[in-house]
């Protein structure tokens, strides 16, 4: 994208995307003063971790297994035998100790020591960081990835920490290892296109969630093919169609599909510009499907993040209306909602 999307249109963006939103978590984590996303997730990790300590690290029972002089916990007979500790006065046990060293508070500990070593990360943001190391002690740190918080599920009493995680995983899927022994680049997301374009969708999606009460319903919906009975294929062979927004009430039913691309139109041959053909097949398929499961006619938006103009053009295609919209994520984020809102016909504050 050739257009730089401010910092804090980023970072609200993010907000909506993870659906947290409380106003005066944002005033802290000082977006304002933010130049770039490495000191930004700096700053916001060090706010979700200050939350977490303040809420309380969560422990759990964590077994280990070690030879001790005389019993405790449960002795394991076979392989205190096998070495004859019991003539020596020794034993192997099995303990149970409620620690904090469990996998949620590894990985963490583990995101902020990776941070630390940031070398263009500030100076008083790494200081902090390491401040906050202090409270994990006794917390032992291995090999990490982004994968590893895929693994973690988190449970009715360590809720509190689906936040802080989702935000650690965010910044280890931009860490990269540095020429340097132990180091790390932050590799700015907002500079990937797959990415953004998938903070673009949550973002939107939530948004509506959060913002819009007219709708019954606002997801990402799994439409099916309508496949003759008699077909003879195989069914997993047929690729998945999937709708970024759908938003379904009484009055109607709107689908949404955010792309998130340098450029709406296309230029094939000189002065000839064409809305993307993919982009407009791919609508449109969808609302065919729904027109004939639901038998109404559901409209359709093709949304584009702004680049170098506005682009507002409605069609009324297979006697649906379809609409091409560019919003401008580089503008006041008032101006954002006010668009956002008004794309859909629900703009009750303006």
């Amino acid at each position: 994208m050739s257009t730089k999307i401010p910092i804090r249109n980023i970072y609200l963006m993010l907000c909506y995307a993870w659906r947290q939103l409380d106003s005066q978590h944002r005033q802290r984590v000082g977006v304002d003063h933010a130049d770039n996303l490495t000191d930004l997730f700096g700053r916001i990790l060090v706010e979700c971790v200050n939350d977490l300590i303040e809420h309380g690290l969560w422990r759990d029972y964590i077994e280990s297994t070690e030879e001790m002089a005389g019993l405790r916990g449960k002795l394991l007979v076979s392989p205190t035998i096998q070495k004859s500790l019991f003539k020596v006065g020794r034993a192997i046990c099995a303990t149970n100790e409620y620690s904090l060293n469990n996998r949620f508070n590894q990985l963490v500990l583990a995101t902020i020591h990776a941070m630390i070593m940031v070398p263009t990360l500030d100076k008083a943001i790494r200081l902090e960081l390491e401040k906050l190391t202090i409270s994990f002690r006794g917390v032992t740190i291995g090999p990490v990835t982004y994968r590893d918080f895929l693994a973690v599920r988190s449970t009715r009493t360590n809720r509190h920490y689906f936040h802080v995680l989702r935000v650690c995983a965010l910044i280890w899927e931009q860490l990269a290892p540095d020429d340097s022994r132990g180091k790390f680049i932050f590799e700015e997301f907002n500079r990937d296109e797959k990415k953004m374009r998938r903070v673009f969708e949550e973002f939107v999606r939530n948004f509506y969630k959060i913002e819009c009460d007219g709708f019954e319903h606002i997801k990402a919906e799994n439409l099916h093919w309508r496949e003759s009975p008699h077909g003879t294929s195989k069914k997993t062979l047929l690729p998945i169609m999937k709708t970024d927004i759908s938003l379904m009430s009484s009055d109607g039913y709107t689908v949404i599909e955010t792309k998130f691309v340098p450029e709406a139109l296309q230029q094939r041959v000189v002065g000839s510009e064409k809305i993307r053909s993919g982009h407009l097949y791919q609508l449109m398929a969808y609302l065919e499907n729904i027109r004939r499961k639901r038998n109404i006619d559901p409209k359709g938006i093709l949304l584009y993040p702004r680049v170098d103009r506005d682009i507002d053009e409605r069609y009324r295609i297979w006697d649906l209306d379809v609409q091409i919209r560019t919003i401008d994520l580089t503008q006041e984020w008032t101006g954002i909602r006010r668009d956002l809102l008004d794309l859909v016909s629900l703009d009750k504050a303006a």
